[in-house]
């Protein structure tokens, strides 16, 4: 089954097709803020900052509202001007998918207008037994895992701005997930070396940032890396 968009006067709503017989699709559209809290507060727990866990007509979800990073963030906050990257990010996860790339199914999305800027919340199916790459950096099967994951995303031309180890899941089967598409964009090859050098590193510092150091099964360099896939 796919997703449906629904249209309201001043919402958007993209709902999973299996979805829609357990939810009011009119009432998301006119009052998605209240009802995304309302779940978010009815589910016990809560999943990974600074998403929040929930239910959808009784599918484990996780909620993440969308707001921008940086100097941006601090000006604007989680408005935006249109609801376009929402819709992008939306689009290439379906895409993703399709190809067998693994990344959550999107359950629900929802853009809502409030005077000149929209507010952006995405609802992702939940991981089960989750656990981030970067809690899993001991183990150097799953960072070899990991590392085919990115040459997969490098390959179909994907260029995720946020991509590190704790954007990568592991589920209870010990399969890997990548979360987070926001901003991210499809180039119509495969990504340079020196594009996908780039997020290498990035992935890199978010080890050193976070734990000291690189594990040491990890090479510098994305192309001694890509040789682990």
């Amino acid at each position: 089954m796919g997703l449906t968009l629904l249209r309201g006067r001043d919402a958007l709503l993209w709902l999973r097709d299996e979805l829609r017989p357990g939810l009011d699709g009119e009432a998301w559209l006119r009052e998605g803020d209240r009802l995304l809290r309302e779940a978010a507060g009815a589910a016990a727990g809560r999943g990974r900052a600074p998403a929040r866990r929930l239910l959808l007509a009784g599918r484990p979800g996780i909620w993440r509202h969308n707001r921008h990073g940086g100097l941006a963030g601090r000006l604007l906050g989680d408005g935006f001007w249109t609801p376009g990257r929402l819709q992008q990010e939306v689009a290439l996860s379906e895409a993703l998918r399709r190809e067998g790339l693994p990344t959550p199914e999107v359950l629900l999305a929802r853009a809502g207008r409030r005077g000149l800027r929209w507010r952006q919340d995405l609802v992702t199916a939940e991981v089960p037994g989750a656990r981030t790459l970067f809690e899993c950096r001991h183990e150097a099967g799953l960072l070899r895992e990991g590392v085919r994951l990115l040459a997969r995303l490098f390959e179909a031309g994907v260029e995720i701005p946020d991509l590190h180890p704790g954007n990568l899941l592991v589920d209870s089967d010990g399969r890997l997930w990548v979360i987070d598409l926001a901003g991210a964009r499809r180039r119509p090859g495969p990504l340079e070396p020196a594009r996908a050098e780039v997020r290498w590193q990035r992935f890199l510092r978010f080890f050193r940032k976070h734990a000291g150091q690189v594990p040491a099964s990890l090479p510098e360099r994305w192309s001694e890396a890509r040789a682990l896939a």
